[in-house]
């Protein structure tokens, strides 16, 4: 899916280029009529460009997520991501990542009551 808007947006540049071609050799010719048609060709050309860069950027940010949520495990309590091997990262905030999808590390309490605490959203665990 990437692929085919890098492509889009590929052409969409492209079509830019060659329209602003266009309208120099419309600019020769004197008719205001057709300047004002290629000018507005040319804007709507930009705005589809704009729009498929904004496209590009958010599928990476959806295959960014994506990748991410399949790369953690729950234990029950915490999200841990799994590395190469048997390494992981961790502990992350179970609320904050099944809330908002936001892996936010864990600290150390140093309250009594909780063994780890999100800095994030204040939630403890373990005793």
């Amino acid at each position: 899916m990437l692929a085919e808007i890098a492509t889009m947006f590929s052409a969409t540049t492209s079509a830019v280029d060659l329209a602003k071609g266009l309208k120099a050799a419309i600019d020769k010719v004197g008719d205001a009529e057709t300047k004002l048609q290629m000018a507005d060709l040319i804007s709507k050309l930009a705005e589809a460009k704009l729009e498929a860069a904004a496209g590009v950027e958010r599928i990476a940010a959806l295959e960014r997520q994506l990748s991410l949520t399949k790369s953690m495990t729950f234990d029950g309590e915490l999200y841990w991501q799994e590395g190469e091997g048997d390494d992981r990262e961790g502990p992350f905030c179970q609320r904050c990542f099944d809330d908002v999808n936001k892996a936010v590390r864990l600290q150390l309490s140093r309250t009594h009551g909780a063994a780890w605490e999100c800095k994030v959203c204040n939630s403890g665990y373990g005793s």
